[in-house]
């Protein structure tokens, strides 16, 4: 063969092993990508499962709240009860009953559920509280004392039944109309604790936590009212259940007082949640023990759930920070009777 031809077969042989290398080069971003969908489609698919565990976990979670809320209405003894864990149970039950709260944690293999029972009244009702009882709750909550004037004034305006706005508060005619959209103040009581978003002045650090765009360096957090208040219960807050913060909102209280009312109710240990917990069996019960408090705080407490209960339930699936899961469900629930539970809320997605 010439020496042309030579070379001519070495270009096209070359040739050939590039094509080659090209399609090799294809060939690997083609399996990649289907790799990369493959992957992607496989974490879709376990998130999905993992949600849907979680859901029925949470859902869970109130199912057994519903039946230790059961209990706690029948009143039968410890020797009365026949089912395993009895003990457990009859432990959970006889805290409902005594107008005080429980928190529990149940493992399973694959996660938690969280699970809290809460006295309603444990919370301060929105529609009982006057002008110091919102100067106390802003105090405690860290509210700026400049805006205190302005959020109680238009609070009123809103509930009141009449169309005359305060120094300070704001009516339909000169604030709400002017929205975009528009919408009027409902001068009645609040049926929700969410309706306080709607209300002039009640803004997101007001009412969940933190600081506004325009707060100075160093000024401390808000915490957040929205987490101490219902609207459901007489008014009167159950000192068996309440936290020390929302304890901290009466009158008449500082901290060394409501350390003594948990301390107290904590039993010998004066520790919460043992099985050493002394419930108070009324207001009566509570000035004894705890000596120093004001009389007068019998206008403002009660040892009484009311039969309406708070239960969050939050499922966690999986233990990994990243990759791991939680789904929440809370309700409020209003026992009648020995069985008849009736929902008056429900939120998921927590």
């Amino acid at each position: 063969m010439s020496e042309q031809g030579e070379r001519c077969g070495s270009g096209q042989e070359g040739m050939a092993l590039v094509i080659v290398l090209w399609m090799v080069v294809i060939l690997s971003l083609i399996v990649a990508s289907f790799a990369f969908d493959m992957h992607v489609e496989a974490r879709i698919t376990s998130f999905y499962r993992k949600k849907l565990k979680a859901d029925y976990l949470a859902r869970a979670g109130v199912e057994r709240a519903r039946m230790l809320l059961c209990k706690s209405a029948r009143k039968k003894t410890l020797d009365e009860e026949e089912e395993e864990d009895v003990f457990e149970w009859h432990m959970f039950s006889e805290r409902l009953r005594n107008g005080m709260r429980v928190d529990e944690q149940v493992e399973f293999e694959e996660g938690r559920v969280d699970l809290s029972i809460v006295p309603e009244p444990a919370l301060r009702n929105v529609n009982y509280l006057k002008k110091e009882d919102w100067q106390d709750l802003f105090y405690v909550s860290n509210v700026p004392e400049g805006i205190w004037d302005e959020l109680i004034d238009c609070f009123f305006d809103w509930t009141d039944p009449d169309v005359f706005h305060r120094l300070n508060g704001a009516e339909t005619d000169d604030w709400y109309s002017k929205l975009d959209p528009p919408y009027q103040a409902k001068n009645g009581p609040l049926d929700t604790i969410d309706e306080l978003k709607l209300i002039k002045g009640f803004s997101t650090e007001v009412l969940y936590g933190g600081l506004p765009e325009d707060a100075a360096e160093g000024t401390e957090p808000m915490k957040g009212i929205l987490q101490w208040l219902t609207t459901f219960g007489d008014g009167k807050l159950n000192v068996n259940a309440a936290s020390f913060d929302v304890l901290m909102t009466l009158p008449f209280v500082d901290a060394t007082d409501v350390e003594e009312i948990i301390a107290a109710r904590g039993g010998e240990d004066g520790v919460e949640g043992t099985e050493d917990d002394e419930h108070f069996k009324n207001v009566d019960d509570l000035l004894a023990r705890v000596p120093g408090l004001d009389a007068a705080l019998k206008n403002y407490m009660t040892t009484d759930s009311q039969r309406t209960f708070r239960v969050t339930s939050v499922a966690r699936i999986g233990a990994d920070p990243i990759y791991g899961l939680e789904r929440g469900v809370q309700c409020i629930l209003s026992l009648e009777g020995e069985t008849n539970l009736t929902v008056l809320s429900w939120q998921e997605e927590l």
